[in-house]
């Protein structure tokens, strides 16, 4: 496994006292500095090719990733007699690497013969016998190199918003990284539109390495790894999660992850989206071999838990290393513990509960028989990017799936219905809210309409007709499958009928605007008013099995009221009472029937219900301060002329004193009775008439004297 991609240098200054390159190369391996141990190993062979020293170069070749060198020093010490059993299966491994599984089968068929039951030479033959055992994938994948790769090592992009940070070692100066030969490792970002790569902004440049950072959705936390620059006695591990937050504007000075310790190394941390979850890799004591990756959650009381492992399903006697959240619940990361193509290879696991799945082989191109890590996608693995060494040396590739199936927005059809009635509801204003908030308003000018739906998200749709909130519908993605349209209805629950009500003009039709328009019961308290708009519409609830009147008043115009009933309807079949109040304009002589003014037989007092009439005609008064009246009353032909005439003149009077008692001069008001002398049809004197028709001739009347 590459030591340096999990950045292990351990720094302790080496001894300097022995000066055979052979014991100088020994010191260099163990400390980790591969390249110092590389130029010691070949100054030792120039003055003995033994079979140990062969290997030991092989090993720190291996170790920087250089497989082709590695190769060759591995295949000089096959030849000799003394081949380390050891060496056969690193030497399978590398050429397993290199793409040549034959070789690497009969190494491997070598090692597994003097220990079977080797866990890493396990591994390798499941490796192999998979690369064996089918035909290479085809795959939909473009993979291109992206343009802001150096030409040494970078590798661990993660996405901050849009832009990409990640590790690179194309840095200059004095201190050289004995493990690679190169400089120490730092943060870079880049915008992958193009553009100048700069260093990450923010105190994360330490005199060492720093590197495989991971941030969470808002972009206002990132943990990242760095080498401890000093170590103390007996102290082992080099490696720590550091972490920062950015506020006002800039990143907080580091500090370290309060379960680091100094016997173990802590690396490669990746952050859920949330900012909730943190997994990272360890080689802390208990796990299941090598580095395995461990939990930590965030608790506000209690600050990060005490990491625990993600288990033997995920962790395996090799390395895990590399997480990366796809979203809250899919993580990404790099093994070469489970069977794969070589080396590190990007497995895929889903939170259940509080398991984890089996783990996903990913599938070309993200796999090959060299070391595959540190993936990061924001759309489902369609496009990303993630590291590889499959062409020398680490860099990091751009991916995107040319073969991407669209998917076509939903199309839902959207109604609005009275329940009770079925009745189709039109102007409708529906609202479309998605599950992160975005809004969408939309006026159906018709009782139905469609809309588009991205199948990415959740919604609620709601409806508000007129003044009256409809019952909202809840729209999930899987309500979404398989479906081009989806038809909703949003109900209207109502238990009252609507007055559908336009003012409008007697003699031309056209709407009034500014009526003032009332509604009253005598079977309730309380008047209603509204006045019109432009269209002349107004409209009111009225309850069932109900008698109304309703009246309307505007200046220099004259409507007789209109008694409504929603007695004998039904509210399942009926939503909407129509109704037109005709208006007549004031002009001098004009006569205006009042309807429903009634009086008791005999009587002239004016009765509760004839008051009601009487109030409208006060507003009336009222709202034409200069109209002057004859108010009159009329008889039916039943009777003597001279009582009706005197009947009738008494209710003129007794109705003008009323409008007197209410507000209206005197001076505007004339009071004539005409008894039987103005019959309306052809009920005179000792004519046979049905009740119906004598009523036409009982109304009482008022006719415009000035204006």
């Amino acid at each position: 496994m590459k030591k340096y991609l999990l950045l292990t240098y351990i720094l302790i200054p080496f001894l300097t006292f022995a000066s055979d390159p052979c014991h100088l190369g020994d010191q260099a391996l163990e400390k980790m500095a591969y390249q110092e141990a590389i130029n010691f190993y070949k100054l030792c062979l120039e003055k003995n090719e033994n079979t140990t020293m062969l290997e030991r170069l092989a090993v720190s070749h291996q170790l920087t990733a250089n497989y082709e060198k590695a190769a060759k020093y591995y295949e000089k010490a096959a030849a000799k007699e003394d081949f380390s059993t050891e060496g056969k299966l690193e030497y399978a491994l590398v050429l397993q690497k290199l793409g040549k599984s034959d070789e690497s089968r009969k190494w491997l068929d070598e090692y597994l013969q003097l220990r079977p039951r080797d866990q890493r030479a396990q591994n390798l033959n499941a490796s192999l016998t998979l690369l064996e055992g089918g035909e290479e994938e085809e795959s939909t994948y473009q993979l291109i190199p992206a343009f802001f790769n150096s030409e040494s090592a970078d590798y661990s992009p993660a996405f901050l918003g849009k832009k990409i940070v990640f590790t690179s070692e194309r840095g200059s100066g004095k201190r050289v990284n004995p493990t690679t030969g190169g400089a120490f490792s730092k943060l870079y970002v880049a915008d992958p539109d193009g553009g100048e790569v700069v260093e990450f902004d923010g105190p994360f440049d330490s005199k060492y390495n720093d590197g495989a950072a991971s941030f969470n959705d808002a972009g206002d936390l990132v943990f990242f790894t760095r080498n401890r620059t000093r170590r103390l006695q007996n102290e082992t591990a080099s490696l720590m999660l550091m972490y920062s937050e950015f506020k006002n504007g800039q990143w907080s000075r580091p500090e370290e992850f309060n379960h680091n310790n100094r016997t173990h190394n802590f690396a490669h941390p990746a952050i859920s989206p949330d900012g909730q979850t943190l997994i990272f890799a360890s080689d802390r004591p208990g796990g299941s071999g090598g580095y395995d990756l461990y939990m930590s959650t965030y608790n506000p009381n209690r600050g990060w838990t005490v990491p625990r492992s993600l288990g033997r399903s995920i962790n395996t006697g090799g390395h895990e290393a590399f997480p990366v959240f796809l979203d809250n619940e899919t993580l990404i990361f790099s093994s070469d513990g489970h069977p794969g193509l070589g080396g590190l290879d990007l497995f895929m696991v889903k939170k259940e509960g509080n398991n984890w799945s089996e783990p996903m082989h990913l599938p070309p191109p993200f796999n090959s028989s060299r070391d595959d890590y540190g993936l990061s996608s924001q759309d489902e693995l369609n496009s990303g990017y993630f590291t590889s060494n499959r062409s020398g040396k680490d860099q990091i590739y751009f991916f995107e799936d040319t073969l991407i199936v669209e998917v076509l927005p939903l199309v839902v059809m959207i109604s609005a219905k009275d329940r009770a009635s079925g009745t189709p509801l039109r102007q409708t204003q529906i609202s479309i809210i998605n599950d992160v908030g975005d809004i969408d308003m939309k006026m159906f000018w018709d009782s139905e309409a469609p809309a588009t739906l991205d199948r990415d998200y959740d919604y609620q749709v709601n409806g508000r007709w007129r003044d009256y909130d409809l019952e909202p519908v809840g729209i999930n993605a899987e309500d979404m499958e398989g479906n081009d349209t989806l038809e909703i209805v949003l109900w209207l629950d109502l238990p009252e009928f609507i007055l559908e009500g336009v003012a409008q003009k007697a003699d031309t039709q056209n709407p009034l605007y500014g009526v003032s328009v009332r509604l009253s019961s005598p079977e309730e308290n309380g008047i209603k008013r509204m006045q019109t708009a432009a269209d002349g519409e107004f409209t009111f609830l009225l309850k069932p099995d109900t008698d109304y009147e309703l009246s309307g008043q505007k200046e220099q115009m004259f409507a007789s009221p209109v008694n409504i009933s929603t007695k004998g309807l039904k509210r399942s079949t009926t939503l909407f009472v129509p109704l037109e109040l005709k208006f007549e304009e004031v002009e001098v002589e004009r006569t205006f029937t009042l309807e429903n003014i009634y009086y008791d037989y005999d009587q002239w007092a004016i009765r509760p219900d004839a008051a009601r009439q009487l109030d409208i005609l006060v507003e009336f008064m009222q709202s034409n301060p200069e109209v002057t009246i004859e108010l009159s009353s009329h008889t039916d032909s039943r009777g003597s002329k001279d009582y009706n005439l005197g009947l009738s003149q008494r209710r003129a009077e007794s109705a003008v004193s009323y409008l007197v008692e209410n507000g209206i001069e005197s001076s505007r008001l004339l009071a004539k009775g005409y008894g039987e002398t103005r019959i309306l049809n052809h009920c005179l004197e000792n004519v046979d008439c049905t009740e119906e028709e004598h009523q036409v001739n009982r109304r009482t009347e008022i006719r415009i004297l000035s204006k």
